[in-house]
């Protein structure tokens, strides 16, 4: 169950804090993600959205079941009313969203990794276009990292049920916990390489879920997303954590210890399923970009030399993806 299932930062909380805060404002004012956000349609969306509801035309739900309602976010809603009854520039208010989010996942990470591999990692285009655009998925993500860290189970579980409301990827977050929970206790019976391999089944099968059962799933439950397009990323682009998600099941531990393994079988379902929901027609690289702060969690468990090796191509591939994303945004 979710309780203590991280390591423990080695800093205090009330520094975790500060320089957790510190950093979002760095991320949120920086050139990088302000640019980002002019070139964002997701936050258009909002903004009309807001403008709707204020003005009475958002009336979708009053025609919806339970289950339709529940897997609609009507927290999400209820935020997004909050933000134009409070806010005169409803653009301030989604700022301060993406802000409390950036803060949350440095918390998370502070004392877990180095401080400056921190910076330049969380600085990922992915991660600010996550941050920048995708508002309310950062959003729900920050609660969710949270959550790993509350030590009494009632109350875990209970926040899990409000951050469902806000976004309903919150169940296929939980479901992978808890299947990597799950190998990680079956480590005095299969090898570390065995539950790697477990992983990954588990990660294609997800894929080819969430990649060609998408309509399906979204259309049963009514849900407003099942009519929408994706435009896949391009393969190439994801080839790279595709290969770290083949690596991860063939590199030992630190001390060779099978504990607090979660957080790798984790990775390797979420690395995974971008590369393949994009085969099935479906952009998935926004699970990986959620994930990043326990994908480098979980590369921070590793031997040192394995987390120089690690760490170093990272870097060289975000150098790529500033690349790509620049030529994208021309």
């Amino acid at each position: 169950m979710i309780v203590n299932e991280i390591r423990r930062s080695k800093v205090g909380l009330v520094p975790r804090i500060f320089f957790g805060f510190l950093f979002g404002l760095i991320f949120v004012y920086s050139p990088l993600n302000r640019c980002d956000i002019v070139n964002n349609n997701d936050l258009g969306n909002y903004l009309v959205r807001i403008e709707n509801l204020i003005k009475g035309n958002d009336t979708i739900v009053d025609d919806m079941d339970l289950l339709q309602y529940m897997s609609n976010e009507p927290l999400w809603r209820s935020i997004l009313i909050f933000i134009g009854d409070n806010f005169k520039v409803p653009m301030d208010g989604i700022q301060l969203i993406s802000l409390f989010s950036i803060s949350v996942y440095a918390f998370f990470l502070i004392g877990r990794i180095n401080f400056i591999l921190m910076f330049v990692f969380l600085f990922n285009p992915l991660v600010v276009n996550l941050i920048s655009g995708q508002v309310r998925s950062a959003f729900a993500m920050s609660f969710i990292l949270l959550t790993l860290s509350v030590k009494n189970r009632v109350v875990a579980c209970c926040m899990l049920a409000v951050i469902s409301l806000i976004h309903t990827v919150t169940y296929m977050i939980f479901l992978v916990y808890m299947v990597s929970k799950f190998l990680e206790s079956k480590s005095d019976k299969y090898t570390h390489k065995q539950l790697g391999l477990f992983a990954f089944a588990f990660g294609m099968t997800m894929s080819f879920v969430l990649g060609a059962g998408k309509e399906l799933i979204l259309g049963a439950v009514g849900d407003r997303r099942a009519e929408q397009i994706d435009d896949p990323v391009s393969i190439t682009y994801l080839t790279y954590w595709v290969l770290m998600a083949f690596t991860l099941p063939f590199i030992a531990k630190r001390n060779n210890d099978p504990s607090k393994c979660w957080a790798e079988y984790y990775s390797i379902i979420m690395l995974l399923m971008p590369f393949f929901m994009s085969i099935f027609g479906t952009d998935g690289t926004r699970f990986l970009a959620l994930n990043f702060t326990i994908i480098l969690y979980a590369i921070s468990t590793y031997t040192l030399r394995v987390r120089i090796a690690m760490m170093s191509c990272l870097f060289f591939y975000e150098i790529v993806q500033y690349w790509y994303w620049l030529q994208n945004m021309n």
